[in-house]
């Protein structure tokens, strides 16, 4: 529809010209601490990537060390040096945090539950 003078009205922001802008709109309006940028694809082809590769982008670098810490270390350092490469969005390079979860390790020892007449899995119930 043609405005008063002549030109077809948008709807869009001035500054967003392409589905790339679009996009870089997006990214900007969901960038929160913790959460990876969403890779530009189709949900169908983002979920086989994903599936096929345990990562959630369409490109990743795994990092392999001697315990959690010195990978986590790391990764925040291959991060800071992704996000200096010129032909890489800053905002694409995000390096997973290492949060573990809390376990109780039991050892179950089946002499001693015997004494009460326990069986291991009365024990792990």
């Amino acid at each position: 529809v043609p405005d008063e003078d002549g030109e077809y009205f948008r709807n869009w922001r001035e500054h967003i010209n392409s589905p790339d802008d679009i996009w870089t709109e997006i990214v900007n309006a969901t960038r929160f601490p913790g959460i990876t940028s969403a890779p530009k694809l189709q949900p169908i082809e983002t979920r086989l990537v994903m599936l096929q590769t345990g990562m959630r982008a369409p490109m990743g670098i795994k990092v392999y060390g001697p315990d959690l810490q010195t990978i986590q270390e790391f990764g925040f350092k291959l991060e800071e040096i992704l996000k200096q490469v010129p032909s890489v969005k800053h905002e694409a390079v995000f390096a997973d945090r290492i949060v573990g979860k809390p376990y109780l390790e039991l050892d179950i020892n089946r002499q001693n539950i015997s004494r009460y007449g326990l069986s291991i899995e009365q024990v792990q119930q």
